[in-house]
């Protein structure tokens, strides 16, 4: 054959193998293409994405931009990908080396069937489900932009003031400490970081009996440390309910009433037009001088199909009875749970506006950013380990409500805008009086 047309022969099979693989594989910058309405017609067909990889309950996902693996909120759906690891006999792969650092994913289109998730798709809708299951990831870069959550196992270490200080338990101190994670693939470890952390503060430097303690927790079951923060209850809709009665039976005009509302929430976010809340169909929460967006916030339960907003948590709160309410609110619109908690002798102090999202404490995501500094400036040392702090103002040996919220506004992340609340009126605020309620409360 003259080479001229051996040339020509071999440039048009080259083509033609070309797009035989474009055929078969189709490259997306984002997700958008995959998660459409008719996304099930797609289930096999093979795909090349991008993302920042991460793990979550053992359930893969990448994430378009990375930041929204610290958000407390749900994420965007062209946003996110559950991926899945190869079948493979012999071994499981091992991914977390990916963790935090972008990503190429070739793989073929499937639907998640996690029980957790196809449940929550009543509430985020069936392209939710959709997942790509690996044939091959690479790195694109090393850069890690998040890093997986750690289990604390050193509390001591980290906390060696609390740990040598225990105080006798004081009855008349109840708490309430609350996460749904909405599903596996969304129940991040740092909410069960909060938690545990938080549980050994209240009993060890506070006072807080363990049986006065109720915990309210994903399935009903704690990540690890069951034995040092036993979980009561799990974060359904019957499992809430059963500890409200609990605390109801433990409750009276002098407890002191401490309450932690953690994971993911809903709202309007007024930086995207993004909703992710329920219409406000009272239209309880207009008041002066704040455009609502007739919208009500939700907080959500762990493999449940619903939610519930915050007139409901304020109706659920409100049955029981205490003489002052601490309440640490850690959701994304988190602000918007002011306006419906506020009431006397409450102080409240929120991770964000209410329309905002809220993040972790980057760049570990060991905890929520607002528990961070919070428990940073009630014990004098940050859950970290990485240091002491004072947040003590007036040097009298306690920190108050008002102490606290202050350390918390001057380190809190620039993104996010804490709130805070210690009169009736629902109206939150960044500089509170140094002489109002907040002064006075301590744990």
């Amino acid at each position: 054959m003259h080479l001229k047309n051996l040339f020509l022969l071999f440039f048009i099979t080259a083509v033609a193998l070309i797009s035989g693989c474009k055929k078969n594989s189709t490259e997306l910058a984002d997700y958008s293409e995959i998660k459409t309405a008719d996304w099930r017609t797609k289930i096999g067909t093979e795909f090349t994405v991008e993302g920042y990889y991460d793990e979550v309950g053992g359930i893969g996902k990448i994430y378009n931009d990375p930041e929204d693996a610290g958000v407390d909120g749900p994420t965007r759906e062209n946003k996110y990908l559950w991926i899945y690891k190869p079948i493979v006999v012999t071994h499981v792969p091992d991914y977390s080396g990916f963790i935090g650092r972008k990503v190429r994913i070739k793989g073929n289109l499937l639907e998640s069937t996690d029980p957790s998730l196809v449940t929550t798709a009543a509430i985020f809708g069936d392209p939710s489900l959709a997942g790509i299951r690996v044939s091959e990831i690479t790195f694109i870069d090393s850069v890690s932009y998040f890093r997986s959550p750690i289990v604390i196992n050193d509390f001591c270490r980290r906390f060696p003031a609390v740990c040598e200080s225990i105080i006798s338990p004081v009855q008349t101190k109840v708490a309430l400490l609350y996460s749904g994670g909405i599903n596996s693939g969304n129940a991040h470890h740092r909410y069960w970081n909060d938690i545990y952390t938080l549980h050994k503060i209240l009993v060890n430097q506070f006072g807080f009996s363990e049986k006065n303690i109720i915990v309210v927790y994903k399935a009903g079951v704690a990540d690890d440390h069951a034995d040092e923060a036993p979980v009561d209850y799990p974060a359904t809709k019957a499992g809430l309910n059963s500890a409200l009665s609990d605390l109801r039976s433990k409750m009276g005009a002098s407890t002191k009433f401490f309450c932690f509302i953690n994971n993911h929430g809903g709202g309007y976010e007024t930086s995207t037009g993004d909703q992710y809340g329920i219409t406000d169909l009272d239209d309880d929460d207009t008041r002066a001088g704040v455009t609502d967006h007739n919208t009500d916030e939700v907080i959500y339960y762990y493999n449940d199909a619903t939610t519930f907003s915050d007139d409901s948590l304020a109706a659920k709160i409100n049955t029981l009875t205490f003489g002052t309410g601490i309440f640490l609110l850690k959701p994304c619109f988190s602000g918007g749970l002011v306006w419906d908690l506020s009431g006397a002798n409450r102080v409240l102090i929120a991770a964000g506006t209410e329309f905002e999202v809220t993040h972790a404490h980057a760049p570990e995501y060991n905890f929520g950013d607002l528990t961070f500094h919070f428990m940073a400036a009630i014990t004098g040392n940050k859950p970290d380990g990485s240091g002491a702090v004072d947040a003590d103002l007036n040097d009298d040996g306690d920190v108050s409500m008002y102490e606290a919220f202050k350390y918390i506004n001057i380190h809190h992340r620039p993104d996010d805008h804490p709130q805070y609340e210690d009169d009736p009126d629902g109206y939150s605020t960044t500089t509170p009086s140094s002489t109002g309620l907040g002064s006075t409360v301590f744990l």
